[in-house]
Formats: C-alpha cells, structure tokens, sequence
C-alpha cells in the first residue's frame, strides 16, 4: 500500500469520527430544544443538501477539467490529473477499490467539519442542529459523489443502486454518457445531475471558457450541439 492510500485510510476514517461526533452533538442540541418543526426543517436541509452537493461535483468537476493541469502544486495529482486521465480511460474508475474513490473526498470534509465543531458551542442549540444537519448532509453526499461516479460506469452495479439509477435518485450511466462526449462541455454534475439542465441551459460555464480563453472552436461545439440534439 503506497503513502497515498494510507492517506486515503486516515482520511475515511477522520471523515467518519468527525461526522459521528458531529452528530451526537445535534442529538444533545435537541434534546435541549427540539421539536417536530426542527425535524422539518432538516427534512428540507437535506434535500438543499443533495442539491449542494450535486451543485459542488459540477463546479469542482468543470474546473479540474479545464483549469490547470497534472503539474499544478497539490491540486494537479491529487485532483485535475485524475479527472483528464478519466476522460482518456472513462473505466478507470471502475478499477479503483474503496479507499482510493473515497479518499479525496473525505479529506477536503475534514477541515469543513474541524470547523463545525469549533463553533458549534458558540451557537445556539437550535441554530447549532439546523446548521449541524446541513453541513453533515451535504458533507455526506460529497463522500457518496465519487462513489455514485464510479457506479455510473459499472457495468453490472448491485440491484439496489441500478434502482437509484433508473429512479433518477442518482447518476444514471445514460445521464453520465452526455459528459464524455467531446469536447466534454456539459453534464459536469455527478451526484445526481439534477443540476446539470440548470448549469448547461444558463451558459455561465461557456462564458467562462470564452472569457477565459478557453473555449474550443466552432467545429468542437458544433459537433456537441449535435449529438445533444
């Protein structure tokens, strides 16, 4: 095992003390002042939540692709490298076991969570388990993120998350296809893609492109336009 995958072990497992911990402390804030219209409230946090997440996959995922590249410090290994290499292998990902599509994702959890925890004593306990709830909500479906993606290329994935697909609660291998078409300039989004109309159809991805220079040629959009028609 490489010192990147022991990375990876240490950082599931921070990730997952972090966020119990986190939520025995929304236990004690409700216990001090909770009732049914709390709970409702993080019923709709949870959904925002989902929305979040799938609403941060595409931003990261937009920016690792086109920004940067394998040499940028911390980033270019850890993040942009494997996102081009993915679009060259697209199975990659399915090659990948627990720790390594896991990982990443924990560790950029750990310092939102140290931070959670730092001032939850400072908030009320009521305020303390709403802003307690988003945060774990949203924190828990970015760990699911790399995990839904790897599922989204499976082949043959268990029963249960070819249900979640089909019932378009998460990527969908179909959804996910739109993406890797070149030149790969839509359908960033992959918890859910729930976001990836609202992204695409609003043209801010593409008027970053271009102001940034970055947008490719007539013949590459025209190409995409078409296969989305």
């Amino acid at each position: 095992m490489n010192y990147l995958r022991v990375l990876d072990a240490f950082s599931i497992v921070g990730y997952f003390v972090l966020s119990a911990w986190l939520a025995l402390r929304m236990l004690g804030s409700y216990a001090l002042d909770g009732d049914g219209l709390l709970l409702f409230y993080s019923a709709i946090g949870l959904l925002l939540a989902y929305l979040a997440a799938d609403l941060l996959s595409g931003i990261v995922h937009f920016l690792a692709d086109n920004f940067g590249n394998a040499d940028t410090p911390v980033l270019g290994p850890a993040l942009i490298h494997p996102f081009r290499d993915h679009h060259d292998d697209p199975q990659g990902i399915t090659r990948h076991g627990f720790l390594e599509t896991n990982g990443n994702n924990c560790l950029i959890c750990i310092p939102v969570l140290l931070g959670i925890h730092y001032i939850y004593d400072w908030i009320s306990p009521r305020f303390a388990f709403l802003l307690g709830a988003a945060v774990n909500g949203t924190l828990a479906f970015i760990f699911l993120t790399n995990q839904i993606h790897k599922w989204a290329h499976q082949s043959s994935p268990a029963s249960f998350v070819s249900m979640l697909q089909r019932t378009g609660i998460i990527l969908s291998p179909s959804h996910h296809a739109l993406h890797h078409r070149a030149p790969h300039l839509t359908n960033y989004c992959i918890t859910s893609g729930w976001l990836n109309p609202v992204l695409d159809r609003s043209g801010i991805l593409r008027l970053i492109l271009r102001i940034s220079g970055k947008l490719p040629g007539p013949e590459s959009l025209a190409r995409e336009d078409g296969q989305r028609t």
